[in-house]
């Protein structure tokens, strides 16, 4: 049984894996400039390597949860680290934009054991409230790495070369790589050889996916990500581009912004002493269809304004930001016993908001600030039809209940 204070260095632990994966996301956006011109490719191509990186988070995701159901947290976690590490030196040297690709998903593959997981071993450290708090905290922290890793890569980017940040990336993997070997303890008590069976598995998937729980929490979680990838992947082309900002005034500006997820996770919590998970999830895809509206009504009103766009922008994330703590402790609520196996899909819905979102924002040819309004208000209205209907469904089987 571990105590409250091994508990807590866990949860430490766990956040130092957890960020490696949106420093390796988010650290190079500010430097998407310089790779267009370093393998003489368009913008809306280099846009791609958002979806290559969560094309490899999302198929591994799927196997590194059932995986760790099976061997157990700790092998699957060392296994991923160790190849995002080889994504990243596949990335500093790749020499064409497919070489890029090819790095980025590998990368994708290998951060994809950190957060599914962690996932997981939360699961295995609490319950219930404690469990959602848990989330929420450690969310919170990881809202720190997008104020930090756009800076980062702005920095490295302006006065070394983009390929530094991958490098960095590099040597960042290896220190984690180290405490986790000599620090992290096997969390899961109840490994199941069985759970990695072909048909085992596919039956637990199936099962999964059906899941009413994971169905209705993995959405409000796909269409959430999706607004916030949305505006990931359009905001270096917005304000480098129309606004005219600096990679480090960019790096700043989108810091700051990313403020939202710390501020949203303090707001969740207090939120939550009057309001149930599902009040909050429901206003806060309600609060990201009103500001998606708002980004487009206002570019049309009052054309380009960086201040405007920046407040809507801030309020989207902060929306968007107090879906996901409520949406993992409401999957979680799942009967299924496999936790790795809910992690997985849960974590599969999670990523196909990226790489859809990512998607139609290298497809969508006109203005990028019309563009990024109508898929983030796209995003919303699905969320919030999807969630409703589905909790009002809900409902009226409790009242046909005997």
């Amino acid at each position: 049984m571990l105590t409250v204070d091994k508990k807590n260095h866990i949860l430490i632990l766990l956040i130092l894996v957890g960020s490696l994966a949106p420093l390796a996301a988010d650290a190079y956006l500010p430097a998407l400039s310089l790779l267009t011109e370093y393998f003489q490719t368009s913008e809306s191509m280099l846009k791609f390597s958002v979806t290559a990186y969560f094309i490899g988070f999302a198929f591994a995701q799927i196997i590194f949860g059932p995986l760790s159901d099976a061997k157990g947290r700790r092998k699957v976690i060392l296994l991923g680290i160790v190849i995002g590490a080889v994504g990243a030196v596949i990335c500093f040297s790749a020499q064409s934009i497919w070489q890029f690709f090819i790095g980025r998903c590998i990368l994708g593959i290998g951060m994809a054991s950190g957060i599914p997981v962690a996932r997981a071993v939360l699961k295995d450290l609490f319950t219930g409230v404690e469990l959602s708090k848990a989330a929420s905290s450690i969310n919170m922290v990881f809202a720190l790495m997008p104020f930090i890793t756009p800076l980062i890569g702005a920095y490295l980017a302006s006065f070394y070369a983009w390929q530094t940040i991958f490098q960095l990336l590099f040597l960042l993997t290896l220190f984690v790589l180290t405490l986790t070997y000599y620090f992290l303890p096997e969390t899961n008590q109840k490994l199941d050889p069985k759970v990695i069976e072909p048909k085992h598995l596919c039956r637990l998937f199936i099962r999964a996916i059906k899941d009413k729980e994971v169905f209705t929490y993995g959405t409000a979680t796909f269409c959430a990500f999706g607004c916030a990838v949305t505006y990931m992947v359009s905001a270096p082309f917005i304000f480098l581009n129309i606004f005219g900002l600096s990679m480090i005034e960019f790096g700043w500006l989108a810091g700051l912004i990313t403020l939202s997820y710390i501020i949203g996770g303090f707001f969740n919590n207090w939120l939550l002493k009057y309001l149930s998970p599902n009040q909050v999830i429901l206003w806060a895809l309600i609060g990201m269809l009103l500001t998606g509206m708002s980004i487009y009504l206002s570019f049309k009103l009052f054309g380009p304004h960086i201040i405007i766009m920046s407040a809507n922008v801030f309020l989207l994330m902060l929306s968007s930001r107090m879906v996901f703590p409520n949406a993992l402790a409401g999957a979680f609520s799942s009967p299924i016993k496999e936790v790795g196996v809910i992690s997985s899909v849960y974590g599969v819905y999670h990523t196909l908001g990226a790489i859809t979102a990512s998607g139609i924002i290298g497809i969508l040819s006109f203005n990028p600030i019309s563009a990024m309004a109508f898929t983030m208000i796209g995003f919303a209205c699905l969320g919030l039809s999807s969630f409703y209907l589905n909790k009002k469904l809900e409902m009226k089987d409790e009242r046909k209940r005997p």
